[in-house]
């Protein structure tokens, strides 16, 4: 499924800059997780899903997390839920800066 949200708005949503998302699309692109190709009506741009390992590793990871967690998801609420994935934002943040060990771009990373 292609998203009509502008590019922009990912890098932001998710507390990252557009060079670390492209590397990181690149990243997965390399371990056979994504596919990306050029959009045929704009040539900058392209177009970049998930492969179907991409999509079984997502799944069988998701169901991982629903099966151990969901109950206590499910009765923390939405708001604590939100609340909760904020907090693990700005952790991320704050241990992925560039150049730290053990930073995203640490080459034991994925």
């Amino acid at each position: 499924m292609e998203s009509t949200r502008p590019a922009a708005y990912y890098p932001d949503s998710l507390g990252q800059t557009e060079a670390s998302i492209s590397r990181q699309i690149k990243l997965l692109t390399a371990k056979n997780l994504l596919s990306s190709r050029p959009d045929p009506q704009n040539k900058r741009k392209h177009i970049t899903v998930p492969t179907t390992l991409g999509m079984q590793i997502t799944e069988a990871a998701t169901a991982i997390v629903r099966r151990n967690f969901g109950p206590e998801y499910a009765a923390m609420g939405e708001d604590h839920l939100l609340q909760l994935i904020a907090g693990l934002q700005h952790l991320h943040r704050i241990v992925c800066r560039p150049g730290k060990q053990g930073a995203c771009d640490h080459p034991l990373g994925l």
